[in-house]
C-alpha cells in the first residue's frame, strides 16, 4: 500500500536528516553536538556541490541540551516579536494604500463601486445558481450606481 511506502521512506528520510537550526537572514546554523548528529550533517554537507555552498555562514556546536535552550529562546523571540507586531497594529492599524491614495469624491466613488464589484463578483463565482443572470444583474447595478452618482454628486 502507498502509505506503508510513504510512512517507511519518511523514517528513512528522518533517521537520515540531522537536528539542526539554521538563520537564511543572519547566516548560522546551530547543530546537535552528538557524534551520530555530526556525521548525519556532515553527510548532508558532502551532498552540496561545492559552487552552491556559502561560507559566510557560522555553524555552532552545542550539546542537545543547550540546544533545545537556544533553539526554545528563538522559539519564544519569535513568539514574542508577532505579539509586538500584533499589539502596533491594535494601537496603529495599517491602512491600505488604496485607501490613502484617494484624493476626491470621484475616488472614494470609484474605490467604492470598484470594492462593491469585487464582493459581488465573488459572491457570483462561489455561491451562482445562474452566473449569466447573476452577472447581467451586477452590471445593471453598477451602471444605476454610477448615475446615481452623477445625479445627486456633482463635483
Amino acid at each position: 500500500m502507498w502509505t506503508d511506502d510513504f510512512i517507511e521512506s519518511e523514517k528513512r528520510r528522518m533517521q537520515q536528516t540531522p537536528i539542526i537550526s539554521f538563520s537564511n537572514k543572519d547566516k548560522w546554523i546551530i547543530v546537535m553536538n552528538t557524534d551520530e548528529n555530526i556525521k548525519k550533517f556532515n553527510r548532508v554537507m558532502e551532498k552540496i556541490p561545492q559552487e552552491k555552498r556559502s561560507e559566510n555562514y557560522k555553524v555552532y556546536y552545542n550539546n542537545p541540551k543547550e540546544y533545545e535552550l537556544i533553539t526554545e529562546g528563538i522559539r519564544l523571540r519569535a513568539e514574542l516579536s508577532e505579539k509586538r507586531e500584533r499589539e502596533r497594529k491594535l494601537i496603529n492599524p495599517d491602512i491600505d494604500e488604496d485607501i490613502l491614495n484617494i484624493k476626491s469624491k470621484q475616488g472614494l466613488f470609484d474605490y467604492l463601486l470598484e470594492q462593491r464589484y469585487l464582493y459581488k463578483s465573488s459572491n457570483i463565482d462561489e455561491y451562482s445558481e445562474d452566473r449569466e443572470v447573476d452577472w447581467v444583474q451586477l452590471n445593471a447595478e453598477q451602471a444605476e450606481l454610477q448615475r446615481l452618482i452623477a445625479k445627486y454628486f456633482k463635483e
